[in-house]
């Protein structure tokens, strides 16, 4: 009975330019009624999970004829992705002189040793915490780096940031309502979560925790509510809302969509042409015989505005009155006066507010 006594289990490394092999050289000695065996033989290796009993892992790899010299051979074997886990493999080992079978019939195989767990070799001991992975065809090999700090980079070997992804995007795929795609735990945690399904699916923005949840949500027609998850136009706040360099300034409400206009007018300029001085979204039509100014908004509102004016008079003679009227959509006509009545064109500004 041939009888295996002394085994060197070795992996083979493929060259830096190219992915690493899977493949190993498997070297042994066997000796047949006590001398060293000779001649061809047939070999089988089976791969396990435990050292007796378990489950097959993979298919038995064979060796057809394999040359023994003074007891010694060698054998390589490929068991595939098999090995790319860190659980526990055992090896399992067949001969048989050759008979001119091939290795895939099994008869007068005979296991030579018990079990054998495979261990790695020194180079690969320090896979389990590589600091770099290749993609799967090797190319490029650093697609994964961790630098000494334990920051990631995805494309680039020198992550600026705990996780830092070059030349792509990062793409999360959940399904469901209410599905959550990226959480971000800080002090208060935040969750991007899909709301909705189908054509009316929308992003979310939230932060969970104790005070309330606050949204931030994006809907599939474009819209962006922020404190409410059904945005009611192309941006819906649902809150006060400060404005300016520092946030002093509140944005003005109504319940109404509206459009403000204002300007200021100098009807005397341009040899009685007149002239707009300050503001944009109208034009001007000056009757200086008459004595009045028409305003003429570029876009019409939708309903009559509101128009008020001042007058910009500021000499010793009495009060002076400004006179709106003829209120159209697209239109108004402005008049100054005096106290005894009389019309007299002079600088004013006015203010127009409206539906749009």
């Amino acid at each position: 009975m041939p009888r295996l006594i002394a085994l060197l289990l070795v992996l083979a490394v493929a060259a830096p330019a190219h992915a690493q092999s899977t493949a190993f050289t498997y070297q042994g000695r066997l000796n047949d009624g006590g001398n060293p065996a000779g001649g061809r033989h047939d070999l089988r290796f089976t791969l396990f999970n435990a050292p007796t009993g378990g489950a097959q892992i993979g298919t038995p790899q064979c060796v057809d004829n394999a040359m023994v010299v003074d007891g010694y051979f060698t054998a390589s074997i490929d068991f595939g992705q098999s090995f790319a886990t860190t659980a526990d493999r055992y090896l399992e080992v067949e001969v048989r002189k050759d008979t001119g079978l091939s290795c895939g019939n099994v008869t007068g195989f005979s296991r030579i040793i018990s079990r054998q767990a495979i261990t790695a070799t020194p180079r690969a001991s320090h896979a389990e915490s590589a600091f770099a992975l290749a993609a799967a065809d090797g190319f490029p090999m650093g697609a994964v780096n961790v630098d000494a700090d334990g920051d990631v980079g995805i494309g680039t070997s020198a992550p600026a940031t705990r996780l830092d992804v070059r030349g792509g995007s990062i793409s999360v795929v959940n399904t469901g309502d209410q599905a959550d795609l990226l959480w971000l735990n800080s002090e208060r945690p935040w969750v991007f979560r899909q709301e909705g399904t189908g054509p009316t699916t929308a992003l979310k923005l939230e932060s969970v925790g104790g005070g309330g949840n606050k949204h931030f949500i994006f809907d599939t027609t474009g819209a962006v509510g922020i404190g409410t998850t059904l945005p009611q136009a192309t941006l819906d706040v649902r809150g006060d809302m400060r404005l300016g360099p520092s946030g002093s300034l509140f944005a003005a409400a109504g319940g109404e969509r509206l459009r403000v206009i204002r300007g200021t007018v100098d009807p005397l300029a341009n040899d009685g042409q007149g002239a707009i001085l300050v503001g944009e979204g109208f034009s001007i039509d000056v009757d200086v015989d008459r004595r009045e100014t028409y305003i003429i908004f570029d876009t019409s509102f939708s309903d009559i505005p509101a128009v008020v004016g001042s007058s910009h008079w500021d000499d010793f003679w009495g009060g002076k009155f400004v006179t709106v009227d003829q209120f159209r959509r697209d239109r108004v006509r402005i008049m100054l006066s005096m106290n005894d009545g009389d019309f007299l064109p002079h600088r004013f500004s006015f203010i127009a507010i409206g539906p749009r």
